[in-house]
């Protein structure tokens, strides 16, 4: 890469849930006096991060330099947000998000936690014990935004669950710009099978 440009900005995942950042970090730092090289923890992951890579990418083929994509994407950053319901409470202790007493009761009372990506951490919002019902508080959670420029829906093996939310949605904003997506292996670290998110890009 050297060989084709001096200014490099790298947009990755968030810190708090994956080493990546740290290690472009310790691979930079010998770099760092031959080339412009500008490293951002998103605090997001998945289609989250991608959206934001998405459009820095835009803005640095059309001309943009080194420090205008920066602020670009830490523009972006705290517009986007990521809200999910989790099947299984087990890759959650696996993570270390919960402890194994928490999971072992949860799986007990059939809890599915509703979960948001808050400065790049997950963390646990509210816990239901239907699909139904995470359904329903995923659209309580996509409607509070006054302005919503388009949205993700992230699922795995549950399409059932997407057509529900989607209607849902549709009643309250018929206009709304929303694109299916199977999540990854980064999200399914944390979530496991059955999940069902949601990525939200609030307008300006």
């Amino acid at each position: 890469m050297m060989k084709e440009t001096d200014e490099i900005v790298a947009i990755l995942n968030s810190s708090k849930l994956s080493r990546t950042h740290y290690n472009a970090q310790r691979a930079a730092s010998p770099l760092m006096g031959r080339a412009k090289i500008r490293i951002i923890d998103s605090q997001l992951i998945s289609t989250g991060l991608g959206m934001v890579v998405a459009q820095a990418a835009r803005a640095a083929q059309e001309g943009a330099d080194v420090e205008q994509v920066v602020r670009l994407a830490r523009g972006l950053i705290p517009r986007t947000y990521i809200a999910a319901f989790a099947d299984t409470l087990e890759y959650l202790e696996r993570s270390g998000r919960i402890r194994k007493a928490q999971s072992i009761l949860g799986t007990m009372l059939n809890i599915k936690p509703l979960l948001i990506l808050e400065e790049g951490d997950i963390v646990v919002l509210e816990k239901v014990r239907t699909r139904a019902k995470a359904v329903e508080k995923l659209v309580e959670f996509i409607i509070e935004f006054t302005h919503i420029e388009k949205m993700d829906v992230l699922h795995s093996t549950t399409p059932e669950d997407v057509a529900l939310l989607i209607e849902q949605v549709n009643l309250q904003l018929p206009n709304l710009d929303m694109k299916v997506e199977v999540y990854g292996p980064s999200l399914g670290a944390f979530l496991g099978p059955g999940a069902l998110g949601v990525v939200v890009y609030e307008g300006m």
